[in-house]
């Protein structure tokens, strides 16, 4: 680990950033990733594992974030969000920023 490299980093941030790549897997039926986590088994686990290790997160911590995902993922709001992506991801392959800030103003609606 490079010496001061997470001194400035936004704690909060980097939470909702281990939310995001817990979505993925968690809401395609997998669930999310097991303690302790891996470096070796998908690019979004390895990613959260480097996370979990830069903010000294701990196996109790995890399950809180774990926690904070499954509670995210049952708010209307995300539901809607969640539903304009995937329906718009089966028409567009890839969607930039403005593609993603015109979905969250749809969801809102």
């Amino acid at each position: 680990m490079v010496p001061g490299l997470w001194e400035d980093i936004d704690v909060e941030r980097a939470r909702k950033t281990m939310i995001m790549l817990m979505l993925g897997p968690a809401l395609s039926g997998q669930g999310a990733p097991e303690w302790p986590l891996s470096r070796s088994d998908t690019r979004d686990e390895a990613m959260l594992s480097v996370l979990a290790d830069g903010l000294g997160v701990d196996e109790r911590a995890y399950r809180e974030v774990v926690t904070q995902m499954w509670e995210l993922s049952l708010t209307r709001k995300f539901d809607q969000i969640h539903r304009v992506v995937t329906i718009w991801l089966e028409h567009v392959p890839r969607m930039d920023a403005g593609m993603i800030a015109q979905a969250q103003t749809m969801a809102w609606l």
